[in-house]
């Protein structure tokens, strides 16, 4: 998070309305909000503190772009909220993130605040771009869905029963 808040100064030079908000809550929370105030951001980035799960959705499908820049991450399910709400992203290259791409994001180097808000105002400036990448999304979380992923785990394990020679005792899902 700390990268997001160094990135902000190049990308309003670039994209002046752009606005960072940052959910959750922790032991961070008073230093972040005195590095914001330090670096004349107050304006430009909101803390929204902890925020109720119903009211998440609400506020990711506000944003123009889910950003990530993640020091150790594997299959983050807050990347996956923000791809579920048809938002382009921007990772880190850890764990889990990058498999969670698909023509919906880019890519950075970890610890790079430059090569951040590059991205970030490369989504920002380019409304098809950006159209294309929440589209791109929406399928990668169709991928992720219950529904999906019940059906898979029921092949797999329906898979196993069959190849051991045992009857078949799933009942398979409508």
């Amino acid at each position: 998070m700390w990268e997001l808040l160094e990135a902000m100064p190049k990308v309003l030079a670039k994209v002046p309305n752009a606005h960072l908000d940052l959910a959750g809550s922790g032991d961070l929370e008073q230093a972040l909000a005195e590095r914001i105030a330090g670096m004349g951001l107050s304006d430009a980035v909101t803390l929204h503190g902890s925020v109720p799960q119903e009211a998440l959705p609400v506020l990711l499908r506000q944003a123009s772009l889910f950003a990530l820049p993640s020091h150790a991450e594997g299959m983050s399910n807050a990347l996956l909220e923000g791809i579920a709400c048809g938002l382009p992203v921007v990772v880190t290259d850890t764990g889990g993130t990058k498999e969670l791409l698909d023509g919906n994001g880019l890519v950075i180097p970890m610890k790079d605040p430059s090569s951040l808000a590059d991205a970030m105002i490369e989504i920002l400036s380019d409304h098809s771009k950006r159209a294309a990448m929440r589209s791109a999304s929406l399928k990668v979380a169709d991928r992720y869905s219950w529904e999906t992923l019940g059906r898979a785990y029921y092949e797999m394990y329906d898979d196993i029963i069959q190849s051991e020679g045992h009857p078949h005792v799933v009942q398979r899902p409508a």
